[in-house]
């Protein structure tokens, strides 16, 4: 039920790409763009949607990316939900239930940090904020190369909110993961 098309085209130096389709019976139309400024990596994606059986919406997103000296890794990002809401009583609990939407708020800011310990340690931080019910999500995790190929990685997901807040529903989550790769 998604039929969506894509072009793209280099324009000095930076990528820029226009898409539209159909989302089951809604229209959307929008664009990327993405390239390098100042040895940071940028990127932005913009999405209008119109909706049959809701308000017409807009999604945005930009974001950049940089390594640091001393094997640091940051990321900055800023989210617009035009689906959601800004206050939490307003939030739509039984479409984000079924799958429908993806995110409840409207505003988000994220924050990502990595640091190579050694060439096979690795440690990383996600942090995703709700601008507009002040709660947070953060993902601590250590990640160790055992061998070329074999990658384990153990973190927790911890979810920082009121309990009607977007982030202060769900319940943390402790994990342990083994990726192998061929």
């Amino acid at each position: 039920q998604r039929y969506l098309g894509r072009i793209s085209r280099d324009i000095k130096g930076y990528e820029f790409g226009v898409l539209g389709g159909r989302v089951k019976r809604d229209h959307a139309l929008g664009f990327d763009l993405q390239g390098n400024l100042k040895g940071s990596a940028v990127r932005g994606e913009f999405l209008y949607r119109e909706a049959s059986l809701e308000k017409d919406f807009i999604k945005f997103t930009v974001n950049a990316d940089y390594n640091f000296p001393h094997n640091i890794y940051g990321l900055l990002e800023y989210h617009f939900n035009g689906q959601g809401r800004r206050d939490q009583d307003d939030y739509q609990i039984d479409r984000f239930i079924r799958g429908e939407i993806r995110e409840l708020g409207k505003n988000f800011l994220a924050l990502s940090l990595g640091y190579d310990v050694t060439s096979l340690i690795r440690i990383e931080n996600r942090t995703i904020y709700n601008l507009d019910d002040t709660s947070f999500f953060v993902r601590p995790e250590i990640q160790y190369e055992l061998m070329t190929n074999v990658l384990l990685t153990a973190g927790t997901q911890l979810y920082l909110g009121a309990n009607d807040d977007e982030f202060g529903r769900p319940k943390n989550l402790f994990l342990g993961e083994v990726k192998y790769t061929y």
